[in-house]
């Protein structure tokens, strides 16, 4: 029979349970000096944070439940030092350059507490529809599945197989959702999934009854097309360029004395039609004009010049500028015109644009010079032809989706740069 021997006499109000959890406590801390697994990694703060902080456990194999199985190296079983550590289904951690996600916990009414985690072996990439870019890290099973009716003879040119998906829910993977497509893999080969429409679960409640405390997303995904037209195949984010966004600002340019005060109105388009949406403006330099954050009203306190920028609130690449430019005397504001408003020709068009500039409102003769900036578009694909002074036409001969042909047109010292995209023909 074996005794425990105090170095000094217990309290005699001490609780057998609680010498139980420090004898268990200290026979931990020794194995845990003694392990040759034990490895500094780093664990989400709280759910869902985003924010790490490095802690030491003991990295193990993780074993199937129910074959016993060694489960393989994208799967592992942590054991913390902590008794009183707390673990949580889809809490992050990263280590070895993955991410990895908690997909089962060993906590409750446990002494040991341990979790299996699993590698997260890609990214969820996705865009909502006020164009803001999101990504997840995920883990993509393995096995790509087929029902058994598909075995059936069918067109050959029909993708086949499911797949299924496990990420943290959290607020950005809350906003998937049902028929939603996705791309995996690289630039040279990517892959499309698209979501069921009973394929977004999140039905593994933490509490029975809580049906918030889901914190596990698992998405079923049947295979689909790559859209060459819509998907951003550089970056791997399916239906990028379903929606296309176009800032105007009204004025465009301003110039006053010390003093004065202007309104912004910036013209907003998805897909060419005109739309309200919530903007949020800046100045670069608050000693020379400053603008309400939320409202775009200007008012010019100081000599020299500066930028007011503003952005959709929910997508800070629908943005434009408007310069400013103050003196002590009062300056008639210049205003430089492109129309029509709308941004893109279609692949076999030719559309001519016209160029004006307005001073204080009015039209003035101004003549001006057009030239290509700043634009990665091949030039294979368009022709740009001066017509006269006040115009020039673009031919789109081949669409690309992957930037905006910028062009600029000078009068002077004034100047004024639009993007126009190069579209495919519907």
């Amino acid at each position: 029979m074996a005794y425990k021997y105090y170095k000094t006499s217990p309290d005699i109000n001490t609780n057998i349970n609680d010498i139980f959890v420090d004898d268990f406590q200290e026979m931990l801390d020794s194995e845990f000096s003694a392990a040759s697994d034990v490895h500094d990694i780093l664990e989400e703060t709280s759910f869902a944070s985003g924010s790490y902080v490095s802690t030491t456990v003991r990295v193990n194999e993780a074993v199937a439940a129910e074959t016993g199985l060694k489960l393989g190296d994208d799967f592992k079983r942590i054991l913390f030092k902590e008794a009183s550590h707390t673990v949580e289904q889809g809490l992050k951690y990263y280590f070895n350059e993955n991410y990895w996600i908690t997909t089962n916990t060993m906590e409750l009414k446990n002494l040991a507490i341990a979790c299996t985690i699993r590698r997260c072996n890609n990214v969820l990439r996705w865009v909502n529809t006020n164009g803001q870019s999101y990504e997840e890290p995920c883990a993509i099973e393995y096995v790509i599945n087929r029902s058994i009716d598909s075995l059936a003879t069918k067109d050959p040119t029909t993708p086949e197989g499911y797949v299924k998906i496990y990420c943290q829910e959290n607020t950005n993977t809350k906003k998937i959702k049902v028929g939603q497509r996705f791309l995996f893999g690289n630039t040279s080969h990517w892959t499309a999934y698209k979501t069921f429409g009973n394929g977004l679960n999140s039905f593994l409640n933490q509490q029975t009854y809580d049906n918030n405390s889901s914190q596990l997303l698992t998405l079923q995904m049947g295979a689909v097309f790559v859209n060459d037209d819509t998907d951003d195949l550089v970056n791997g984010i399916a239906d990028k360029y379903d929606n296309t966004f176009t800032v105007t600002p009204y004025p465009s340019s301003i110039s006053g004395s010390i003093g004065k005060t202007f309104q912004i109105n910036p013209n907003v388009e998805i897909n060419d039609i005109a739309v309200t949406k919530t903007m949020l403006y800046a100045s670069s330099d608050k000693t020379i004009a400053t603008v309400t954050g939320s409202g775009g009203a200007v008012s010019l306190i100081g000599n020299g010049s500066t930028t007011i920028g503003m952005h959709m609130v929910d997508n800070t690449s629908a943005s434009a500028n408007v310069t400013v430019t103050v003196s002590a005397s009062s300056v008639p504001n210049y205003d430089i015109r492109v129309s029509p408003s709308d941004r893109f020709v279609l692949e076999g068009d030719t559309t001519t644009f016209t160029v004006y500039g307005y001073n204080g409102g009015v039209l003035s003769l101004d003549e001006f010079v057009f030239s290509i900036t700043g634009s990665a578009v091949p030039t294979a694909n368009y022709l740009l032809t001066t017509v006269d002074e006040n115009s020039f036409t673009l031919q789109n001969i081949e669409k690309y989706l992957t930037g905006s042909l910028v062009i600029t047109s000078t009068s002077g010292s004034n100047a004024k740069s639009v993007g126009i995209t190069l579209k495919g023909a519907w």
